[in-house]
């Protein structure tokens, strides 16, 4: 009798998923890949909020030169071009701080059919802590594949709405 009844209710639970993606349209969409790429603890040029970016800008965020080996064929760059444009990037940060110990945790990603929210929670130094009085700006780095049902990207900090980034769609 206990299998059964434990049979039945994933069966239902099945039912109940079934019944659900018909409700929905029988969409199962693309899923969209997001990696965060790098949590930074002093981003350069970097306000409160999210930001799109390019990849040109990841070196003036981290304060480093970015080096580039040219490419030695044309058919390199445009192959190289293309991998870039397949991919949006965005930082996010709470900007700045009056110590070093401040930063974002990425707790979650929700995704719906054209929008992708990035929930964080922010971390603070110990209150008993000994730092240094300098001012950083601690950030995240997020890379998503390009998606062309994509129209926003959002990003929430402990329950506050940080920013919203609307995405201009390809003709």
């Amino acid at each position: 009798m206990m299998i059964r009844r434990t049979t039945y209710h994933r069966t239902k639970n099945l039912m109940l998923a079934g019944l659900c993606w018909i409700l929905s349209g029988c969409q199962a969409g693309t899923p969209i890949t997001a990696v965060e790429l790098f949590s930074h603890a002093n981003c350069q040029g970097v306000s409160k909020g999210i930001q799109q970016i390019q990849f040109a800008d990841l070196a003036t965020i981290r304060n480093v030169q970015l080096l580039s080996s040219p490419a030695t064929r044309a058919e390199d760059q445009s192959d190289t071009q293309s991998q870039l444009d397949d991919v949006l990037l965005f930082v996010v940060s709470n900007g700045n701080q009056p110590t070093p110990g401040y930063g974002l945790d990425l707790t979650a990603t929700e995704t719906t059919n054209d929008e992708i929210t990035f929930r964080y929670r922010w971390r603070t130094p110990a209150a008993d802590a000994v730092l240094a009085q300098v001012m950083t700006s601690p950030c995240t780095v997020i890379q998503l594949d390009a998606h062309p049902d994509l129209t926003a990207v959002n990003a929430w900090l402990d329950g506050t709405l940080l920013g919203r980034v609307e995405l201009k769609q390809p003709n």
